[in-house]
């Protein structure tokens, strides 16, 4: 357990030695970029060189467009079957209580998934908060 909160502040230490260089830099933004590689994909007028190399800052907006993409495109719309899923079958458990079980069970998972989901875009805002990430990090 000592070494899992030793590698714990330690990670942290660095990102608190990083974050300067991390603020200073700048990131082109490319709108013609539609997937999540937010870089690299348009070539100056030459043909031959990059209008936006990709840099570090292009992998973090990367995994913020993964995030939102694990988020709002399959776990909400999944919890929200899994919801109505549970409903189901309760209404057409017709007095079985193992199946009303297993839709309240779903139902109580699909919230607490739901919670759990919310929860870590909570945890990843006080986290950069608290390294001093000065912008709004969704906004990307």
């Amino acid at each position: 357990m000592k070494k899992v909160f030793l590698v714990f502040f330690a990670s942290l230490a660095l990102l608190f030695l990083f974050s300067g260089m991390v603020q200073a830099a700048a990131v082109c933004t490319d709108s013609e970029a539609t997937g999540f590689v937010p870089c690299g994909v348009k070539l100056n007028a030459d043909g031959k060189t990059l209008a936006c190399p990709c840099e570090l800052g292009h992998f973090f907006i990367m995994l913020l467009r993964v995030y939102k993409f694990a988020v709002y495109t399959v776990a909400l719309p999944l919890a929200g079957l899994m919801i109505v899923f549970g409903g189901v079958l309760m209404l057409v458990s017709a007095g079985n209580p193992g199946l009303a079980d297993k839709g309240k069970n779903l139902i109580k998972y699909a919230i607490i998934s739901l919670i759990l989901i919310f929860s870590s875009w909570l945890i990843i805002d006080v986290v950069l908060k608290t390294i001093g990430y000065p912008l709004k990090w969704y906004d990307i």
